[in-house]
């Protein structure tokens, strides 16, 4: 990034007139001026500047997060069955922008006395989720929530799957952020009313 002449950035303390922004996902390269925070982020080959307001009136009036209480109901006996290699999965964002994304396999697990089957997405070392239950709607975000099982379980061998651990993705705070839908394959039939709700408690 390079500013216009007597503009700078301010980034770990410093003041800059020039400076390199990566697009690691584990570690945004944010940089600010004034009230407003920037990074870069890469998709599907395309590089976006995406902007943070410090000072925005939805920031100061949010009132916290709201989640169910952890219910041991909720966290289920479930299987990892991974896929061939180069099988993926079709993802449509909140833009109707469709991607094929990396599936390394499925869990399967009972809840509600029928069995269920969730497709993860990406290719780190763990399970990536978008998925959306009965709750949707109601006391749930309506268009779906995420789940990640940090490490990779071993195929075939039972693991507990948390189900207490769902949480909202970006777009249940902001309309300026661009958030995957869950495929059909993982609108579930089942409530589950576990982890967190939606909307957020209101301030005051």
């Amino acid at each position: 990034m390079k500013l216009a002449p007597g503009v700078t950035v301010r980034k770990e303390g410093m003041d800059l007139d020039e400076v390199v922004l990566g697009t690691d996902l584990d570690r945004r390269d944010w940089v600010t001026m004034g009230r407003a925070a920037m990074h870069v982020i890469e998709r599907e080959g395309r590089y976006v500047l995406r902007l943070a307001d410090n000072e925005s009136e939805v920031r100061k009036s949010f009132g916290g997060r709201l989640w169910y209480a952890p219910d041991a109901a909720y966290r289920v006996r479930a299987t990892f069955v991974p896929y061939p290699p180069g099988r993926k999965v079709t993802i449509i964002n909140v833009l109707d922008e469709a991607s094929d994304e990396p599936s390394p396999g499925y869990v399967e697990f009972a809840l509600g006395g029928e069995t269920h089957r969730l497709d993860a997405v990406g290719e780190d070392d763990g399970l990536f989720f978008v998925l959306r239950d009965a709750t949707a709607g109601e006391t749930t975000y309506r268009p779906g929530r995420f789940l990640y099982v940090a490490k990779k379980p071993e195929p075939g061998k039972p693991f507990e799957l948390d189900l207490n651990r769902v949480y909202n993705p970006p777009c249940a705070f902001s309309e300026f952020t661009t958030c995957p839908l869950p495929p059909k394959q993982n609108i579930l039939k089942v409530r589950i009313e576990a982890g967190e709700q939606y909307p957020p408690r209101r301030a005051g």
